[in-house]
C-alpha cells in the first residue's frame, strides 16, 4: 500500500519533528528583544518538545552574563534530574 504525499505530510512530518527527550527552555524575564514567556516565539518549542522544562531567569537578553549563578543553578538542577 502506498501512502499519498498528503498523508505523509499530514501525519508523518508532524510526528517526525517531535522531540521526545527532556529539553531545557530558559526564559529571560526582562528580555524585550526575544520575549518567550508568553509570546509567539515560544510556541514552536512548546509544540515540538514533549518533555520541556521551562525556567524564568530574572535578567535581560544576556542572561549568561547578567545572572550566571541563576542560570548555572538551573542547568545543574536540570542535568541532575535527567
Amino acid at each position: 500500500m502506498r501512502l499519498s504525499r498528503y498523508l505523509l505530510q499530514k501525519y508523518f512530518v508532524a510526528w517526525a519533528y517531535l522531540l521526545a527527550t527532556n529539553m531545557p527552555f530558559i526564559h529571560a524575564e526582562n528580555d524585550y528583544i526575544c520575549y518567550t514567556i508568553e509570546g509567539e516565539l515560544a510556541k514552536p518549542m512548546r509544540g515540538s518538545c514533549t518533555q520541556l522544562t521551562e525556567k524564568v531567569v530574572q535578567s535581560g537578553h544576556w542572561m549568561a552574563q547578567e545572572k550566571p549563578e541563576q542560570l548555572n543553578a538551573f542547568l545543574l538542577e536540570w542535568l541532575e534530574n535527567l
